[in-house]
């Protein structure tokens, strides 16, 4: 699909999908989604132990921010913190977004406007094999 945009002028915007790089993306979010869960699903049970169970805001806080901090996925999950437990869900309207724009990308050119868009996509990709 090609458009114009105000802010580029004199270029050409060509919007571009790729299913199998769509479907690559969907997979490894699930699966760091699972990973993530995973481990936050430790922290829980570790708040509901008959015996020397996690307590404490701060403590809590700090283990589920070590682990959402190493998978870099904060964003994805509404959490719930307090003196007692934790608890998390998953942000579905943003997944889903998000799962709508994997493996779109954009083109931006100057060649000619006569060009076809799939010759654009295929110019753009010769000039980056080596």
């Amino acid at each position: 699909m090609e458009f114009d945009s105000e802010d580029y002028p004199d270029e050409r915007l060509i919007a571009c999908r790729n299913p199998l790089i769509a479907q690559k993306n969907q997979q490894q979010r699930e699966a760091l989604l699972e990973a993530v869960e995973k481990e936050l699903d430790l922290i829980v049970q570790a708040t509901q132990k008959e015996k020397r169970a996690l307590k404490g805001q701060d403590k809590i806080a700090l283990k589920v921010g070590k682990v959402l901090n190493q998978f870099k996925v904060n964003k994805y999950y509404n959490l719930e913190i307090t003196e007692e437990g934790f608890s998390y869900q998953r942000k579905l309207e943003l997944i889903a977004q998000e799962t709508a724009l994997d493996g779109v990308y954009v083109l931006r050119t100057s060649l000619e406007s006569t060009l076809m868009g799939g010759m654009v996509f295929k110019t753009v990709l010769g000039s980056f094999i080596v």
